[in-house]
């Protein structure tokens, strides 16, 4: 009988993630294609879950629109092992998980930038934002904080822009 080697299944399990990592970087792309024609563009809207037009595919759960306009989302992605996240998401052929951050979008710019491609029950939305207040936003796994600092530096500029935007136009109705 053989003993098991867990130094072994760790260096493989890293080789993976590795690859899974250089996967998802010979994709990645910080531009998004948009929806010019205003009557393709579909509205946005609470416990939606959209896809960005971006390669490779990356996914919103909204779970708050303010009057302002500002949403208010988890990103998604299919890139499930590269994820600190336990929590999965069925929808179709998709398998999705929770990034640990929320990221703010422009209602306008989010309808312009994605599609939508499901809505999910109330009770999904509780479990995704529970698992993203008690998940980790590092690791000590290097390929998984990498990717995780990936993901963020897309959702960056959209979020500053977006909070920017609704701040001063805030400031704006106030007046």
């Amino acid at each position: 009988m053989r003993e098991f080697n867990f130094e072994q299944l760790i260096k493989r399990t890293v080789r993976q993630l590795k690859k899974q990592l250089q996967q998802y970087k010979s994709q990645l792309s910080y531009e998004f294609k948009t929806i010019e024609d205003k009557t393709k563009q579909k509205p946005a809207e609470l416990h939606q879950i959209r896809q960005l037009l971006t390669s490779p595919k990356e996914y919103i759960l909204i779970y708050d629109i303010e009057d302002t306009g500002l949403v208010h989302a988890v990103p998604l992605t299919e890139f499930v092992s590269l994820t600190p996240s336990n929590l999965r998401i069925y929808i179709r052929e998709l398998t999705l998980a929770p990034l640990p951050y929320f990221v703010y979008l422009n209602r306008e710019v989010l309808e312009k930038i994605s599609l939508p491609i499901a809505v999910v029950k109330p009770e999904t939305v509780e479990k995704v934002l529970e698992d993203v207040e008690r998940t980790p936003y590092n690791s000590n796994i290097k390929p998984i904080d990498e990717f995780l600092k990936l993901v963020w530096k897309r959702y960056e500029r959209l979020t500053i822009a977006s909070l920017l935007y609704n701040a001063i136009r805030q400031e704006e109705l106030d007046n």
